[in-house]
This record gives structure tokens, C-alpha cells and sequence, in this order.
């Protein structure tokens, strides 16, 4: 930009671009006594600090007394350690200072800090002369700066990064840096060399001192000239800050417009944050950063009736709120520290937002931009940009007042700061109560609060020391939450609140504690726009009235954080119980270690070690040390000898407690902790007479923060771990319970005959190396033989053959610490064992050592019966599965479920080969029919067919005989095998026949069955109530029906429910019929239910007909007396109307046939149209309709098909061959087919 450009843009700017860069200043400058009033400009001298009345923002004199604005509070903090410097001065003086370029801020402190841009992971260091140098890998900058150098890396916006000028890579120790190497002291690195520094270092220097490696160390040449502390930071300038005016930075153009959303308001008087002017911001091939906006008012409304002017981008203010216009209407709002940041050839539309005095004129008024600040060379156009006419208009707004109500922190800075006082607050502290405050609305409106912005006071550095600021309502429910303060120490915590016409509610916010160590702060409601709170019937921002000129805080209000210090607990971890003995490094202690407030760094600790047996003799050997749990680091390394105390103390007191120096120093960052653990070398001699107990305090350290050094707790207290005692090898001996008493076969082989579990003990592993078990055999006689150990399918030793009463077993098993082995015991049975003998086996004692300590580990075990066994015969027990029931069964396509039976194997696994069944009548008495059945099946539980086999009518006999199959079933398991049967089709079925299967088993020749010991003897086959040779015609399954076809009957869908009206004809019922066979059926009658309820005296229902679709079937009115008695009335309340050949309508039911396949749909109506005489409204009548269920095999019922429970429908059908059936058959197994009650 050339120069005429400058001085245009000047006459319609403001020189400071930052004027509003936000950050913390400390209480101590606001409130202490100020260098200017406001009426008088004070004398500043190169050097001095400044800030403007009524802003945050500090600045620094260069040396030609131009200003330079520190970006953040945290890098003001690398130059100085308080505020006590700064001069506040009224804004009329700022001009004396024009604003200093390249650069125009202050930049970090060489080595005190690493940076790098928001979009770029390249990491730079700080040097001398504002530069920065990249540094080219991770192992550089831990060299450099420590395995912690990540925490010290600051994002630079990308605003101030010009401020720094970039220079070559880092490679080795740089210019700027403070270090150090073991017991060297402390240098200052310049011009390439290292000189001692003299003077003592302020804290925020000496946090600042980096330990190196000693090749990085005596790789820089040392200088015999020193420099003193205070040079170090005698100019933050660094020479900077006298750039040429207008030398370019950037490049680009902004063009400035009205946006289409602009408003056109009316505002009312005293209300805020009224939109009035929309400003559309776009950038060109370069993103622009816009530092501030000049605006005009214009109009009939004085310039007095403005109270504020603020910027906004959506809900984001930029800058501060400037609080009146000047004598031109203008005002200068700047935001350098938070610019609005136009992305290339992108828009960004600000808002002009303005707060209207309550004493402003009612008349219009008008705002424009005049002019944009921007960072660079930016060519703007487009301006002035002119809003719409606005009107400011009387009203009644909302009325509310801000009170606060005291905490429980102190009374004042004062107070908070003096190092007599304890701090309250606790680093790691989570949501502590820290302001109170009240908003009561006077009786205008409701209000809508939409934010609240609090100052804070003090030394607390709020962007990083405090966390999740947030506000809770009257009921202590959350109402808004901020993660982090800004860095300008305002904190926004936005909610949404209404608080009631009238009505007073209290609030209170709390906050993490994160960091800050003996850091003091206060809250404050500073201003009356910082309650950003809306009328919810006007619609109008209004501030609260009577606000006072210092804003509000909370009486006791200062809190302090607490110093550093070094919490010790015994870790929850810690050994309580016992040890092994001979172990090395075992762990005798464990304890956390954590750092509250600051990081801290233990350079030594007393330890010591109450070894006691009652005789003196420790049982130890070797070192004791200090180990580091997460990383296996050693800090200390001891001969036990040198902490060893052997006589017991009290618990809290040491006996000698020397403190010993760590051979490694212990760091740990404030809020975080490290566990250590005390291990030693138990000697193999120890018993369980010894017993341990460490103690540890008397940790001497330094505080990294305040920089001293402390004995924590104190030099008397020690802290005890548990007591721990030496537990001998041991070896425990159970039966296994998951094993019960059981009855093994004769003749088996390899079965479980006991079985035990054996667990090592806690204090070492176990050798195991023989075995004793008693076998007392009850006849004396060898009922077992080939007798083994076994774990799993592993053998444990050699089987014993031939055992006797007292056997021993030499086995080799290792087992581990608390290692638990399930052990079975193996045998043959001999198959001459007598049936029913039964015996105890038991284990009657274990040989077993320590693996480390070689004791005796087996010295607890006592002889322990195992299970109970007897020898019983293997059998197999056959019964019918009742679950399949009685049913009719029709011609079929494939095959169906006709029996299922159980198969139960006792003693011994079994294995099927071939099974016979009979085919029976319906009472078990004689042959069945074998027409009815085609091929069987033979299937098992998962659906596989094993078998499949013809029906053989030797006419003695129907006999069904599956073979070629095999199917094992486990000892003491039940498998399930079914039959299927294809059922013959018409012609060849005898219909209306019942029928049923039963086990057919005479020894061999129809059933094998093969187990322990072979093929099974009949006497070993039976059912659940016989065992016998012989079995015949047992285990009879449920009787089955054979028909052609037989009536499937269904509620119909669309059946009638609900509320009906009374009519000459209603539909009451509707129901289906299916015919699943291959034959017609021809249906003669049907009964159906019917029932009314609700009736009054004179109320009857009657008609009653049966449809097929629209066809009438039969009419119960067609009929001569005495049929006109089917009459529903209170007398006669359910009644069973029988459709038939007394109501047949023109021989219609008669001859009605339902084909093949076919279902069909009737309709029962009746005449209701007197359902309601009698009744008086409010009372309803209950008409319901319903067929009779019926199913299943009857040995008595011989009415229609013998032996078969009769339905409500007759029907009849003509086989293939064959004649219509003379008698009516009724069988459908239906269940009740029920109509929903209709309302009348």
C-alpha cells in the first residue's frame, strides 16, 4: 500500500489495530493507586508499561516510544511476574503512542517457549531478535527441551506470526536459552557462547532453566564474561517495533457492502444490543484478518443517547463494547486480539449492534461503517456502507437488578495474597462454589437470560488454571457451561434461562481447579452488558438498573490456591497378606505419590523396613529398593542392612529413619501421580514367624513453581504400609464337588471312579511327586483293575494294575502360585464286579515340596474321601414321548409325525443298531390296521433320518423294523427318536380308523442294543416300570385318527366385534371351513353356540340363519312349532342352535358340498331389533356367538367314530372305491372357535 493510502485510511482509523487484545492484568493494577486521572496525561519513558482506562489490554514503549501489545497473558508472564508496573492512562493520551510495525506485539521470551501455527505441525523455538527457529525433530526438541517439551509449545494465531521473523534451523543449544548441566549452575547462551549468570532468578526465569546432556553442554564454548539476571529480560522489544510505516506484511482486498440481512430497527429506550447495521465482508485471493470498524451515527437522536457500541460476528462480540460515541457520532471499536478472520474469496458478515440510553430522544437515527482496519497491505473499497434508518421508541421494559451473596473465600486481595494464609482451594478440586448472584425482575416482564460474562481478578493465569466454569440454577440444575476462559479474563458462560415476571432467583457458579499454585483470584459482573438477558414479551435486551460503578462480586469472594505439597497413600494395591519365602525382589509395599498444586521433584526419602521373628534375625538378603510401577525405573537401591529394623515401632514413627539420597530424581507434574514399590530378597529360611512392614516419609523435594525446597509431610511422620507375613509352601487337597456319587457299569473301562482338585498356596509353586489312594474294595475281591491318574487326557505316572487296599501313585506335576488342577481317578471294571457293591475311594495322603524353597507344602493335607461308586448293570429305558398328541391325520404329500419315544441310557454308553416297533389298536389289545401307514422313518432329535423301513403285516403283527443305522447314546443321557409315516391316500386307507405304535422288543431279534460289555440281554431292555425279557407291545404312543378329510374350522377375519345396532337382521358370527383332504365333504349339520346377556324384561333375540357368502343355508323361522322356541330371552339366556335338515332352506345345507382344497366362509345373523326393549340408555345388551371345541382320542365316545371326541359339525365323503359314509362322521379336533360379544 503506498503512503497516500495509509494517510487516507488514517484519517477514517485509529492507529492501534489491537486496541482490545484480551488478557489478564491482575487486580493489583486495577486497584491500585494509578500514575494519570483521566484529566492529565502522565510522563512515560521507553520501557514503561501501559493500559487504557477501561480496557484490559497492556501495551510496552519501544525505544522510540511507540506501543506494542502483548498477545496473551501468558506470554507477558516470560518477561514479568506481576502487573505492579503498569500505568493506566485515559484513552485521549493513546495517541501519543502510534502503534509500533514488524513487529507491532511482543514476542515470547527467547527459550521459554516453543511455537508453531494452527495449521502447520512444524514446531519452532525462540530466539534472540524476535526470531524463530524450525526445529527439525521430536529427539531435538526432548534434547533441547525435555522429555515434556510438547506442554511448552503455544499456538500463534496467525495475526502475530509476522511479529516474528524466521531464522536458520535449530542444531544444538541455542541463543537465548537458560541451561544447565549436573552441578554446573546456571548460563545464559549468547552470540554462540554460554556465560554464567549472576543475580538470583525471579521465578518465572528459573522455571525456565533446561537441563542438557553434557556433550550439548560442553559443546558450547564458555565465556569468561557473566551477565546478571535482570539483563536477560530488560527489553521484551528485542530492538523490535521501529518497521517502516505501511511496509507490506500481506497482500489482498476486502470489499465492504451492505448485507442483505441488514435490519431496519426499532429500538427502545434503554434497551441493548440492537441490531442495526449488517456489514458484508469479502475477501479477494488473499484471506483478510479485520482488526477493527470505524462507525458514524447520524440522525435526530443526540449522541448521548447511545450508552455502548459492539461488533458481532453470530453470537461472537469482537472487542470490547465501547461505551459512547465521540463529538462526531464516531466510534472506534477494535478487536486485534480477536479478529474476524475473511477466508479467501469468502464472506463474512458483521453486526453493528448499539445499546440505546433510557434518556434517548424518541426519533430515527442511522449508522454507517466509515472504515475497516485490517492487518497488511489490504486495499478495502466499498465504504462508507450506509444501515437502514432506525427509530428509537418509549416503552416498558423489563426491570431487573444484579446482588450477589457472599462465599466462603476470603475477605479480600489482600488477604488471598498473604502468604500467612492457607489456601482453599485444592488443585484437582472439582466444581467448587466460587460466586453467588441474584437477578429479581421488578413486575414488567418475564426475561429470557441468555449469558453471563465475569470478570476475574487476581494472580490466577484463568485460561489455564480454571475449568468448566458453570452456572446452576435455583434447583442446583446446570444451566450453561464454559470449558475454558478466553485468555482476556473474561469468561462467557452462555444459558437459557427465564426468570419470571417478578420473580427473584438466585444462581451460583462453580469451576474446576486445574493448576496454579498459591494463585488467588475473585469473580466479578463488571459491567451492565455483561448480563446479556431479553424481555420475552418486548423482545428487548435490557441491562439491569442501579448497576453499581464497580460491578459486582461476592462478599468473601477471593480464593486462593493451595501451595504445593506431596499427598502419600498407601496404594490400594499393596501387599496385605502373605509372601513366599525365598523370593527376590518381592513386593513388600506399595505407595502413591501425587503431586497438589505444582510439579515437584524428590530428590530423597527415609525408608525403612521392620523385618521381625522375635529373634532377630531378619530372613533377608541382598538390596531393598524403590522401583518406579508404571516404568520399572529404580530411585533407590539399598543393602537391606541400611533400613532394616528388626525390633517393632508404632505404626506412624520411624526407629531411625535416615533419609537416603535417590540415585535417580522422582518428578511428578502437579495433579498427576507416580505409584512406587519397595521390594526385597526374602531369604529361602524364612517361616511364617517373620513378618514385614515398610515405612516411608521424610520426602525432601523441590517445589517447581515456588522454587524451594520442603521435607514433606514432616521429619517425624512416617507412613506404613501393611503388615506382611512369610507363608510357607503349602498344598490344599478338595474332593471335586462338580462330580457326585454315581454308579459306574460292569465290565466299563476307563471310567471315573473320584476325582479331587489340588491349588498350590500364594507363597510359591508346588512340586507334587506321589500320590496315595485307598481303594477299599467291599468283598475283597479286585473289582478294578488298570487304576490311573489323569489330568484332562494327560496320565499323571504309570497305571496300577493290580491295586491293592493302599496305593501309591509317583507322579511329576509342577503346579503354580494359586494354580488349582483337577485330578480324576481312572479304572477299569471288572465284569465279574456284583451288581449294586459300592465302596468309597479316598486319597490318604500327598507328597509335595516348594519350587524355590524345597519345604514341605503337603504338611496341611488330610486324608479326603472321594466320591461314592457302585456297580450297577447298563440298561436301556424306553418311554413314550407324550408330547406328541392324539390327532387326526389325512393323506399327505410328505411324511408325518406319528410317535416320539425317549431312549435313556443307565451305566454305560449305548449304541442303537436296530429298533422294532408295533402297530397297535386304539387300546393296545390287537394289531392295528397296516393300511393306513405307508414307509416309516426313523429320525433323531436334529430333524436327520437314521432309518427308513415298510409296515410287515405277518397277520399276527403290523411290524415296523429300522436296521442299518447307529446312534449312541451317552450314560445317563436321554436321546429322543422319532417316527415319521406317510399316510395312505383314499382307496387304500381304512377311514375313521384309530390307531397307535408301541415298542416291540423280544430279545435280539427285533432290538440291538450294544454297551460296555456288547449286545444288551433282553433283561437289560425295558421302560420306565418293567424290565423283563421279552417286552412286547410296551411304550405305547397317543392313538391317531385316519380320515380322508376332515373339517378345518377358523373365526373368520373380518368377524363382527365392537358396538352393533339393533336391526332386523345382524350379522353375529362369521367363521371358516377348510377341507385340507382329497375328497369332497359334504357338510349336513352345524351347531352353534349362543349366548345374550344385559337383557331387559321384554328383550328377546330370534331368526337365526345361516349363510354361505349371500346364500341362505337355513333359517330357524322357516320352521313350524315348536322350532319357534329358539328364542333368546331372559328366560332362556344361551341357547344351541342347530343348522340342519329342520331349517334347511330348500334342501340347500343338505346338498352343500366343500370341494377338495376349498375353504369357505359362513355367516350366522339374527333378528336383534327387540334386543333393546326395556332398556334405558346407558345400559347395553351382550350378544355373543361361539363353536364348541372338540379333540382327541375318547375310549367311551362311539356316537359318530369310535372312540374320538364328537364335534359340532357332521359331514360326510366317499373314499376312492368306495360308498358315502351312512354315518355321520363329527371328528374335526377343533378347538372352541369363539365370537367376539357385540354391544347393543
Amino acid at each position: 500500500m503506498t503512503d497516500v493510502i495509509n494517510i487516507t485510511k488514517k484519517a477514517f482509523t485509529w492507529s492501534v489495530v489491537v486496541m482490545t487484545i484480551a488478557w489478564s492484568i491482575g487486580l493489583s493494577a486495577l486497584a491500585a493507586p494509578l500514575a494519570a486521572n483521566a484529566a492529565e496525561c502522565p510522563t512515560l519513558e521507553a520501557g514503561d508499561l501501559f493500559k487504557v482506562k477501561g480496557n484490559s489490554a497492556v501495551y510496552l514503549l519501544d525505544s522510540d516510544m511507540k506501543r506494542m501489545y502483548f498477545p496473551t497473558s501468558d506470554l507477558y508472564h516470560t518477561w514479568y511476574s506481576d502487573f505492579s508496573g503498569v500505568v493506566e492512562i485515559d484513552s485521549t493520551c493513546v495517541s501519543a503512542y502510534p502503534n509500533a510495525v514488524n513487529p507491532s506485539g511482543v514476542d515470547y521470551r527467547p527459550g521459554s517457549r516453543l511455537v508453531k501455527v494452527v495449521i502447520s505441525p512444524e514446531v519452532y523455538a525462540v530466539g534472540p531478535g524476535n526470531m524463530r527457529h524450525l526445529i527439525g525433530s521430536e529427539d531435538e526438541a526432548k534434547s533441547l527441551y525435555g522429555d515434556n517439551w510438547g506442554t511448552l509449545v503455544r499456538d500463534v494465531h496467525d495475526f502475530h506470526w509476522p511479529n516474528y521473523t524466521t531464522g536458520a534451523e535449530v542444531s544444538g543449544v541455542h541463543n537465548g536459552m537458560l541451561i544447565k548441566n549436573n552441578g554446573s549452575g546456571v548460563w545464559y547462551v549468547k552470540d554462540g557462547m554460554r556465560h554464567s549468570v549472576e543475580g538470583s532468578l525471579s521465578s518465572f526465569l528459573a522455571g525456565d532453566v533446561r537441563t542438557v546432556s553434557t556433550a550439548l553442554f560442553d559443546a558450547v564454548e564458555a565465556s569468561a564474561t557473566p551477565v546478571t539476571a535482570a539483563s536477560i529480560i530488560a527489553d521484551p522489544s528485542q530492538g523490535g517495533g521501529s518497521g517502516t510505516p505501511g511496509t507490506p506484511v500481506v497482500t489482498g482486498s476486502l470489499q465492504a457492502s451492505l448485507a442483505a440481512t441488514s435490519p431496519s430497527t426499532v429500538a427502545a429506550q434503554g434497551s441493548i444490543f440492537n441490531d442495526v447495521l449488517h456489514v458484508r465482508l469479502t475477501a479477494g485471493n488473499e484471506p483478510v484478518s479485520v482488526t477493527g470498524l470505524t462507525v458514524q451515527k447520524s440522525g435526530l437522536v443526540a449522541n448521548t443517547g447511545f450508552s455502548g457500541v459492539s461488533v458481532w460476528v453470530g453470537s461472537d462480540r469482537h472487542g470490547a463494547v465501547v461505551s459512547s460515541l465521540d463529538d462526531d457520532g464516531m466510534a472506534e471499536i477494535g478487536f486485534g486480539s480477536n479478529p474476524i478472520v475473511v477466508p479467501a474469496n469468502s464472506s463474512v458478515t458483521a453486526s453493528l449492534q448499539v445499546n440505546v440510553a433510557a434518556g434517548a430522544s424518541a426519533a430515527s437515527f442511522t449508522f454507517r461503517a466509515t472504515a475497516v482496519d485490517t492487518t497488511g497491505n489490504v486495499s478495502v473499497s466499498g465504504l462508507p456502507v450506509v444501515g437502514s434508518q432506525a427509530t428509537v421508541t418509549p416503552g416498558t421494559l423489563a426491570s431487573y437488578t444484579v446482588t450477589t451473596t457472599a462465599v466462603s473465600g476470603y475477605d479480600n486481595e489482600t488477604a488471598a495474597a498473604s502468604s500467612a494464609n492457607e489456601g482453599q482451594l485444592e488443585i484437582g478440586d472439582t466444581q467448587k462454589e466460587v460466586f453467588k448472584f441474584t437477578l429479581a425482575e421488578s413486575g414488567n416482564e418475564a426475561l429470557n437470560v441468555q449469558s453471563v460474562t465475569f470478570f476475574v481478578q487476581g494472580s490466577i493465569n484463568e485460561d489455564t488454571s480454571l475449568k468448566n466454569w458453570t452456572i446452576y440454577g435455583p434447583t442446583g440444575q446446570v444451566l450453561g457451561t464454559k470449558e475454558w476462559a478466553s485468555g482476556d479474563r473474561y469468561v462467557t458462560v452462555p444459558m437459557n434461562y427465564t426468570l419470571d415476571k417478578g420473580d427473584s432467583d438466585n444462581f451460583t457458579v462453580k469451576v474446576d481447579v486445574v493448576d496454579g499454585s498459591n494463585d488467588y483470584f475473585a469473580l466479578y459482573i463488571q459491567n451492565d452488558y455483561d448480563v446479556k438477558a431479553k424481555g420475552s414479551s418486548s423482545g428487548y435486551f435490557v441491562a439491569p438498573t442501579s448497576f453499581a460503578s464497580g460491578g459486582y462480586a461476592s462478599a468473601t469472594g477471593w480464593f486462593k490456591m493451595k501451595q504445593g505439597t506431596l499427598s502419600v497413600q498407601k496404594s490400594s494395591s499393596s501387599p496385605s497378606a502373605s509372601i513366599a519365602a525365598g523370593g527376590s525382589d518381592t513386593v513388600l509395599a506399595e505407595y502413591t505419590l501425587k503431586a497438589v498444586g505444582e510439579a515437584i521433584e524428590i530428590r530423597k526419602m527415609a525408608l525403612e523396613l521392620e523385618a521381625y521373628d522375635g529373634a532377630g534375625d531378619p530372613d533377608l538378603t541382598g538390596n531393598v529398593k524403590v522401583v518406579d510401577v508404571a516404568t520399572g525405573k529404580t530411585y533407590l537401591s539399598t543393602a537391606y542392612t541400611n533400613v532394616v529394623n528388626t525390633t517393632s515401632t508404632a505404626d506412624s514413627s520411624f526407629a531411625s529413619g535416615t533419609q537416603l539420597d535417590l540415585s535417580t530424581y522422582l518428578t511428578i507434574k502437579s495433579g498427576e501421580s507416580k505409584t512406587i514399590r519397595v521390594t526385597a530378597n526374602v531369604a529361602d529360611g524364612a517361616t511364617a514367624v517373620d513378618t514385614y512392614m515398610v515405612k516411608v516419609g521424610k520426602f525432601y523435594l523441590k517445589r517447581l513453581s515456588s522454587l524451594d525446597y520442603q521435607t514433606k509431610p514432616n521429619s517425624t511422620t512416617a507412613y506404613p504400609a501393611n503388615t506382611v507375613t512369610v507363608n510357607p509352601a503349602s498344598l490344599t487337597l478338595a474332593k471335586n464337588t462338580s462330580v457326585g456319587n454315581k454308579t459306574v457299569a460292569i465290565g466299563a473301562q476307563d471310567v471315573v471312579i473320584g476325582s479331587f482338585k489340588l491349588q498350590a498356596g500364594s507363597s510359591e509353586g508346588v512340586n507334587v511327586s506321589s500320590i496315595v489312594l485307598s481303594l477299599p474294595l467291599s468283598t475283597g475281591a479286585r473289582d478294578v483293575e488298570n487304576v490311573g491318574l489323569w489330568i484332562g487326557s494327560t496320565q499323571l505316572g504309570t497305571e496300577t494294575v493290580s491295586p491293592s487296599a493302599s496305593t501309591t501313585f509317583s507322579i511329576s506335576k509342577a503346579l503354580a502360585v494359586n494354580e488349582v488342577v483337577t485330578i480324576d481317578v481312572k479304572a477299569d471294571v471288572q465284569s465279574d464286579a456284583a451288581d449294586g457293591t459300592a465302596f468309597t475311594p479316598s486319597v490318604e495322603s500327598i507328597t509335595a515340596t516348594g519350587v524355590t524353597t524345597g519345604q514341605n507344602a503337603a504338611g496341611s493335607v488330610v486324608a479326603t474321601d472321594l466320591q461314592a461308586i457302585t456297580y450297577g448293570s447298563e440298561k436301556l429305558i424306553v418311554t413314550n414321548d407324550s408330547s406328541v398328541e392324539s390327532k387326526i391325520l389325512t393323506p399327505s404329500a410328505t411324511k408325518q409325525l406319528v410317535a416320539k419315544y425317549k431312549f435313556e441310557a443307565q451305566n454305560s454308553d449305548i449304541n442303537l443298531t436296530k429298533l422294532t416297533f408295533s402297530l397297535r389298536n386304539h387300546d393296545n389289545a390287537s394289531k392295528a390296521s397296516s393300511s393306513n401307514y405307508g414307509d416309516f422313518e426313523l429320525r433323531n432329535a436334529a430333524g436327520a433320518v437314521l432309518a427308513t423301513a415298510p409296515v410287515v403285516d405277518n397277520g399276527t403283527d403290523a411290524l415296523v423294523t429300522f436296521t442299518g443305522f447307529s446312534t449312541t447314546i451317552a450314560s445317563g443321557a436321554t436321546e429322543k427318536l422319532s417316527l415319521y409315516a406317510m399316510v395312505n391316500n383314499s382307496g387304500t386307507m381304512v377311514p375313521a380308523n384309530v390307531a397307535r405304535a408301541a415298542l416291540y422288543s423280544d430279545g435280539n431279534t427285533y432290538l440291538e442294543a450294544y454297551g460296555g460289555q456288547g449286545l444288551l440281554a433282553a433283561t437289560k431292555i425295558g421302560t420306565s416300570t418293567v424290565v423283563a425279557a421279552g417286552l412286547l407291545n410296551e411304550a405305547a404312543s397317543n392313538q391317531m385318527l385316519f380320515h380322508n378329510t376332515a373339517p378345518v374350522i377358523a373365526l373368520a377375519s373380518g368377524a363382527p366385534s365392537g358396538s352393533a345396532t339393533p336391526d332386523t337382521e345382524t350379522t353375529v358370527f362369521k367363521y371358516t371351513v377348510t377341507n385340507p383332504g382329497a375328497r369332497d365333504m359334504r357338510i349336513s349339520t352345524t351347531s352353534v353356540y349362543l349366548s345374550v346377556s344385559g337383557l331387559a324384561g321384554e328383550g328377546y333375540v330370534y331368526d337365526f340363519k345361516l349363510y354361505d357368502g349371500s346364500t341362505l343355508l337355513a333359517n330357524t323361522s322357516t320352521i313350524a312349532s315348536p322350532y319357534m322356541a329358539d328364542v333368546l330371552s331372559t328366560t332362556t339366556p344361551s341357547l344351541t342352535i342347530a343348522f340342519g335338515p329342520v331349517n334347511d332352506t330348500s334342501s340347500r345345507l343338505a346338498n352343500f358340498v366343500l370341494s377338495a382344497g376349498e375353504t369357505k366362509t359362513f355367516t350366522v345373523t339374527a333378528n336383534t331389533s327387540n334386543i333393546r326393549t326395556g332398556l334405558s340408555s346407558g345400559n347395553n345388551a351382550l350378544l355373543s356367538a361361539k363353536l364348541d371345541g372338540a379333540t382327541g382320542y375318547e375310549s367311551a365316545d362311539d356316537d359318530y367314530e369310535d372312540y374320538w371326541a364328537d364335534g359340532v359339525m357332521t359331514y360326510f365323503y366317499t373314499p376312492v372305491n368306495g360308498s358315502e359314509n351312512s354315518t355321520a362322521y363329527t371328528a374335526s379336533d377343533s378347538y372352541d372357535v369363539n365370537g367376539s360379544a357385540l354391544s347393543f
